[in-house]
């Protein structure tokens, strides 16, 4: 899967490898600076699963999948949870950390 080839390469700081997995619509936005807060916002280092899947509808109307990943040590329902927007080609088009607030 792209996404767990993607935090590999955020894993190694490898942040050209990582814009090559993004949809060519968002690379130039994907700074060496994005990258790394990203990659702060995620537990490098914890195993993830597939939550849940479904569709979202961006704001041009276009229809795209979507992936929402759990930490695997994470309950039900998870307090943490990172979104994933794939376009028709199945490249990276939005990733989105998210934490639950106590």
């Amino acid at each position: 899967m792209e996404f767990l080839k993607f935090l590999e390469k955020l894993k190694i700081s490898d942040f050209a490898g990582a814009r090559n997995i993004l949809a060519e619509r968002i690379k130039v936005s994907a700074t060496d600076d994005v990258l790394k807060t990203l990659a702060g916002s995620i537990h490098l280092d914890k195993n993830i699963e597939i939550f849940m899947t479904g569709f979202q509808i961006t704001d041009n109307g276009n229809q795209y999948p979507m992936v929402q990943f759990k930490y695997t040590d994470d309950i039900s329902p998870p307090k943490e949870v990172i979104s994933v927007l794939f376009d028709e080609n199945g490249n990276i088009l939005g990733i989105k950390p998210m934490k639950q607030l106590n």
